[in-house]
């Protein structure tokens, strides 16, 4: 992908994620490693988690029920601060074996053909991931992201793993809910489609019992006109 000097940078932003986005890795670390302080302050970081949603409505009347899919969903996980940030780089989450390396404030990607690209890897951000992008046209935004490249440069690695696989799962779940709501469209137009049906059938059948009614009541009269008439 061909950069120039006037290119236009976009922060983009995952849907479920309102704060900026963690790097962060699993790794255990040894208590040589960091460097332990007292503190009573936490912090937190972000992992995506598999949760089953719905799409539709239950209608009884229809005997139509929701669809449920797989999904994922950002989850903040608070852990206490244990060591030094400012002499070790990163803090540490013992009991959930995390390094935490710092926070960035969206994906930072290149637009063209109306489609996003992460500015670090060159993949395709896909739109049904995307909860919103901002141009960085301001003197502040640039800053903000050039100060958020220093923290991807640092842990390139670790950037590009976490991300591609928010990016995957994320997409999985988009994937997910379109096929449930393609799966509930084709239920509900069964459904109408047996309720028309059902409904031409019984007024087929109200029209021969209304047939057959009037045929026995035109006999009624008649049998009554001979039996009167002695016919």
């Amino acid at each position: 992908m061909e950069k120039t000097n006037n290119e236009n940078y976009y922060c983009i932003k995952f849907k479920g994620c309102n704060g900026p986005l963690s790097i962060h890795e699993s790794k255990e670390l040894s208590y040589n490693e960091y460097h332990q302080i007292s503190s009573n302050k936490t912090n937190s970081y972000q992992i995506l988690v598999e949760v089953e949603k719905t799409v539709g409505e239950n209608i009884k009347y229809w005997n139509l029920s929701k669809e449920s899919y797989k999904n994922y969903e950002f989850k903040e996980i608070t852990y206490p601060i244990i060591n030094d940030f400012t002499i070790d780089g990163f803090e540490y989450d013992k009991q959930r074996k995390v390094v935490l390396y710092g926070y960035i404030y969206g994906i930072y990607a290149v637009k063209k053909d109306n489609d996003y690209y992460d500015v670090i890897t060159g993949d395709r951000i896909p739109s049904g991931i995307i909860e919103r992008e901002t141009e960085m046209t301001e003197y502040e935004d640039l800053s903000c992201m050039l100060e958020d490249l220093e923290i991807i440069e640092r842990k390139k690695d670790v950037y590009i793993r976490l991300t591609g696989e928010r990016i995957f799962n994320l997409s999985k779940g988009a994937a997910n809910r379109q096929l449930a709501i393609k799966r509930y469209n084709q239920k509900y137009e069964e459904n109408i489609k047996l309720k028309i049906k059902h409904l031409n059938n019984t007024n087929i059948r109200n029209e021969t019992e209304n047939e057959k009614i009037d045929k026995t009541h035109h006999q009624i009269k008649e049998m009554i006109y001979r039996i009167r008439n002695n016919i």
